[in-house]
């Protein structure tokens, strides 16, 4: 299947950046890299920006975020969370280049990347702050700081991966990273469900 013009220009975006990083890629390289003079690019995306965010939203695990909470009204919270865990990990390991140009700009911190970071991290921890007050309003979840809890798993996570793939270099089995996932959730479980629901499940 052909790609199209668009995308095109967000897989050279994609390799300018891992080899130049945000503020080294020029919209010119990125243009030629794709094929497409650079007035193209513009007409696309506007901004080098707007590319920016345009590639990390190609990326982003949002979607899979929300069609995973969309269908688990009615399931156990730890089918959910683990669930959550080994796609979100699963979908950085996937993305393993695209995750290198993040961390390496989140060192670095020029403004429009920190902000669509930001913007797109605290997305994810939104999603799930809400799932949780809809079960904590059913009576199931401790009084504890949902925003917290949902920070705090998400980004244990992240953690972990980057520890492990990125630092280390490691491309870990689907067994370690089930059994990491597996008692991480237990570990926040512990932490949130109330006692009843926690003696049923």
């Amino acid at each position: 299947m052909k790609k199209s013009t668009k995308d095109k220009l967000l897989d050279a975006a994609l390799e300018v950046m891992a080899e130049r990083g945000y503020r080294g890629a020029t919209t010119r390289e990125i243009a030629s890299r794709a094929g497409v003079c650079e007035l193209t690019l513009f007409r696309h995306f506007g901004t080098k920006e707007n590319l920016f965010r345009a590639l990390l939203q190609k990326y982003s695990f949002t979607p899979k975020l929300i069609e995973i909470l969309s269908a688990s009204s009615d399931k156990p919270l730890k089918d959910v969370l683990k669930r959550i865990g080994t796609e979100l990990y699963k979908t950085m390991q996937r993305k393993k280049p695209v995750m290198r140009v993040v961390l390496s700009e989140v060192v670095l911190r020029p403004e429009p990347v920190a902000f669509v970071l930001k913007e797109m991290i605290y997305q994810n921890i939104s999603e799930l702050e809400r799932f949780l007050k809809s079960l904590k309003k059913q009576g199931l979840l401790k009084d504890v700081k949902l925003e917290v809890i949902a920070r705090s798993f998400l980004g244990s996570i992240f953690s972990f991966f980057h520890t492990e793939e990125i630092v280390l270099g490691k491309s870990l089995s689907k067994k370690k990273i089930e059994d990491f996932i597996e008692n991480l959730t237990e570990i926040f479980l512990k932490g949130v469900l109330n006692e009843g629901p926690e003696k049923k499940k």
